[in-house]
């Protein structure tokens, strides 16, 4: 959990995929990593599948970053649509486009958003059926209409799956505290801290847990 090396780089944001060229190789130089040219001429290869579809993607992630500013949700989804548009099979960009429904049912809780966001998993499911984040995001839906049971369920076929996917492991242990199943709930929240040991919302999750079942002490350790 502590950084041993780091470095500064500056991106133009008119040349983005320069810039992901140059994250990759600043990363192997920390890392003391070399990969040989043929990777590397794979990866340049991409370029022309990635230019403008990437671009927006990149836009998007920017914008929901930090949705808490004015409009942004709404840039980061005009933002995915675009990269969609460009490349209908671009299974990041509809996983961009499950977040930002999210939130605006967060928001909102208009039961509508849950209706958007199940249509973006089923196509993301139609171009792979395979994919890791797919169970994940219906079990969020089930955990936005209430159904904790399924929820459960489609967290653990997740987490099976994926078993480093946090957002899953983290709404399976929030599923078990709305069963009321307290034991299993902690049990999950321990095993995601100890994995992510410096992520502040996993730590205040844990301390909201803490602190609606009565455990002050614990609850208050969490918080500070």
């Amino acid at each position: 959990g502590q950084p041993l090396k780091t470095t500064e780089i500056n991106i133009n944001a008119e040349q983005l995929f320069q810039a992901h060229s140059l994250v990759r190789e600043e990363a192997l130089s920390l890392l003391n990593w070399s990969i040989p040219e043929n990777s590397l001429a794979k990866f340049n290869a991409l370029r022309p599948q990635l230019d403008g579809a990437y671009k927006e993607y990149v836009k998007g992630r920017g914008y929901l970053y930090r949705y808490d500013r004015n409009n942004n949700l709404d840039k980061s989804m005009v933002a995915f649509k675009k990269a969609v548009k460009l490349d209908p099979s671009y299974q990041n960009a509809y996983i961009g486009m499950a977040e930002v429904t999210v939130l605006f049912f967060n928001r909102s809780m208009e039961s509508h958003w849950l209706d958007d966001l199940t249509a973006i998993i089923d196509k993301l499911e139609s171009i792979n059926p395979k994919h890791n984040q797919i169970n994940n995001l219906r079990a969020n839906v089930a955990m936005k209409r209430g159904n904790y049971e399924l929820a459960v369920q489609l967290y653990q076929s997740s987490i099976a799956q994926n078993p480093r996917l946090i957002q899953a492991k983290r709404g399976l242990a929030r599923a078990y505290s709305k069963l009321g199943d307290n034991s299993n709930a902690e049990k999950i929240f321990n095993q995601v801290i100890q994995q992510a040991p410096n992520n502040w919302r996993l730590i205040s999750d844990v301390g909201m847990f803490y602190f609606k079942n009565g455990n002050y002490n614990k609850s208050l350790n969490h918080f500070k």
